[in-house]
């Protein structure tokens, strides 16, 4: 629980130095509140939504490959398989919310930070847990 404390603090500072400005920023309660009240997803519908747009959200298809295909993104083959060991101390689920809620958190060796930021304001609750649900099937 410490750990995953000390990780959102410094999720909170990157994100708050990466230039949101002061009605920007985010809290840490926020954050952690937001994680912890995520209902439960459905892949089956993260798997639609992962390839339409929602609202003026471009879908997430458009930049990734759920095979180990390169596109503006990284491919996605066996995500669920390594989600959870790309930052120590931050579990599967809270790396893949935070790489889609806040972008410039996460950014994966030789790409640059080009994804879009509008998903925490574009997805519903339920479209982001269903969407990481879906991510986290990919094996």
């Amino acid at each position: 629980m410490l750990n995953r404390a000390i990780l959102i603090v410094l999720i909170a500072v990157v994100i708050t130095a990466c230039g949101a400005s002061d009605s920007e920023t985010i809290s840490l309660e926020d954050i952690q509140a937001t994680i912890a009240n995520l209902p439960e997803g459905d892949s089956t519908s993260g798997e639609e939504l992962f390839t339409q747009r929602i609202g003026s959200a471009p879908a997430c298809s458009g930049c990734h490959q759920i095979n180990e295909g390169r596109g503006v993104g990284p491919g996605l083959a066996g995500y669920a398989d390594y989600a959870g060991d790309i930052v120590e101390g931050q579990d599967a689920f809270d790396y893949t919310y935070l790489s889609i809620a806040y972008p410039a958190t996460h950014i994966v060796d030789t790409y640059a930070n080009e994804m879009y930021t509008g998903y925490e304001n574009a997805l519903s609750d339920q479209e982001m847990a269903d969407i990481i649900a879906y991510l986290l099937s990919l094996s």
